[in-house]
């Protein structure tokens, strides 16, 4: 069965058992930094789409948790059907606090909290001069008396009580922020003081670059004046390149975005780059792929040619994602038969980096020698060139663009290094290895290479 990429599963026990890409330290190092804030505080964790950021947050919040930690977990792209953030972030709050015991006097708090947030939304609403005068100013009267001319008593009267009810309106709103907070400030002291000691109430907020524009925007505005007490703390999970296109996207493609955000966030951290087969081997999982349910021979080796090859070709994240996507659907396009892993991951990759030398190698167009050489150094490191999994690759290319006279001298080269003594144990080995090789592909067969590159265009044209 096809299945897209799901999230990894978080143990509640143990939040960072399947921690593939080795980010415990790094939860760990922030959990000591943040206890030690108590003013209002805003932390962004930056990390491009596809880098994990949202397993690394949940993981980060379920072992803070364990520890006594009191956090929020908030979604803000699949809340942004909402025209205001502030109902659901709320309506969120009130959850986790029913799902965890808290002190009475908390609940008490947030009882409060819900009835003056209902209150600031009344003002959020667009009200205009027009609606506040029941249409007593139309644009004509409007440019009348920017004009200075006398439109009789009733616009002045009008005029008046739309400037005085406005007056009134910023004075009661300015009024509920300042009680809102002073609310969440009580709810904060009450749900994080244990035995004299208090700890930050965590809000994370994921998904924040995925909404539509305006409401990450109103999102950002709601934290700054609403949000803003001690012992609140907020962890923004966010890819900054993104969410610098929705704040021009919503003020216009002049504005100083790196500069807005500054009024936001006041510090910055980065997700550190994770190791190319540790990210290969976390991608597959999310997929749901494994040696027992899909026949997948030498998955290690699999994550090795992902991990070598990325490497040597400077691949980003976003490109092994978009790799590992297609070798999903090759590997069950097989349907329980035999993958051939190792070939497929190494014709995806290269299909993906050097798409001239792919078409080449599909085509048989090129020699072998020729075709190894234009690969050049860019194979990987000096280990990765001297394991079995860049040896059977080696020899499934040779295989494939040689014709049978070419094979021939490659069998008497291979032998004859085999037997030498005085060679390095190294080259003696992959010689071996070359010449099982020559025998799991002998000439004149249906050729495997046209098989996997048909499934390898297949796959492509999912994008």
């Amino acid at each position: 069965m096809l299945r897209k990429a799901v999230d990894l599963e978080i143990s509640a026990g143990d939040p960072f058992q399947n921690d593939q890409l080795d980010r415990k330290q790094c939860a760990e190092n922030l959990t000591r930094l943040i206890r030690t804030l108590e003013q209002p505080f805003v932390l962004s964790v930056n990390g491009a789409w596809g880098s994990g950021k949202t397993t690394f947050v949940k993981m980060w919040k379920r072992s803070m948790e364990l520890d006594g930690q009191r956090c929020l977990y908030f979604n803000a792209w699949e809340n942004d059907f909402v025209e205001d953030p502030l109902v659901p972030f709320i309506a969120e709050m009130e959850e986790a606090l029913a799902d965890h015991e808290a002190p009475e006097d908390a609940r008490r708090w947030m009882g409060r909290l819900k009835s003056l947030g209902w209150g600031i939304l009344r003002y959020g609403l667009p009200t205009g001069a027009r609606l506040a005068t029941l249409g007593a100013l139309d644009q004509d009267a409007v440019r009348a008396i920017a004009g200075g001319l006398n439109l009789g008593e009733h616009v002045a009267d009008a005029v008046e009580e739309c400037v005085s009810d406005r007056v009134k309106d910023y004075l009661d709103r300015r009024k509920g922020i300042t009680e809102f907070k002073e609310a969440l400030a009580k709810f904060a002291e009450k749900v994080t003081t244990e035995e004299g000691v208090h700890r930050p109430v965590v809000f994370f907020v994921d998904e924040l670059d995925r909404c539509r524009p305006d409401y990450a925007i109103a999102l950002l505005e709601r934290i700054k004046h609403l949000f803003s007490v001690p012992h609140v703390l907020f962890v923004l999970s966010v890819d900054r390149t993104q969410l610098a296109h929705s704040v021009r996207a919503r003020y216009g493609a002049d504005m100083d975005s790196d500069g807005y955000l500054r009024r936001f966030i006041d510090l910055e951290w980065s997700l550190p780059q994770p190791d190319h087969g540790s990210y290969g081997l976390h991608l597959l999982s999310q997929f749901g792929i494994d040696v027992q349910s899909h026949r997948v021979t030498g998955l290690d080796q699999i994550v090795d040619a992902l991990s070598a090859l990325s490497s040597a070709f400077d691949v980003s994240l976003r490109t092994i994602e978009r790799c590992v996507s297609r070798l999903n659907v090759i590997i069950r396009s097989f349907g329980g038969r035999r993958t051939y892993g190792l070939y497929v991951a190494f014709l995806v990759v290269l299909r993906e980096v050097r798409y001239d030398r792919y078409k080449e190698l599909a085509a048989g167009s090129v020699s072998a020698g020729a075709f190894l050489e234009s690969l050049g150094d860019r194979g990987g490191s000096a280990e990765w060139l001297r394991s079995h999994a860049w040896w059977r690759i080696k020899g499934f290319c040779i295989c494939h663009l040689s014709d049978k006279a070419a094979r021939d001298r490659y069998e008497r080269q291979w032998n004859e290094l085999v037997q030498d003594d005085s060679a390095e144990p190294h080259r003696r080995e992959e010689a071996d290895e070359l010449l099982k090789q020559l025998r799991r592909f002998p000439p004149y067969e249906v050729s495997l290479l046209d098989e996997l590159v048909k499934r390898v265009e297949m796959a492509a044209r999912f994008g």
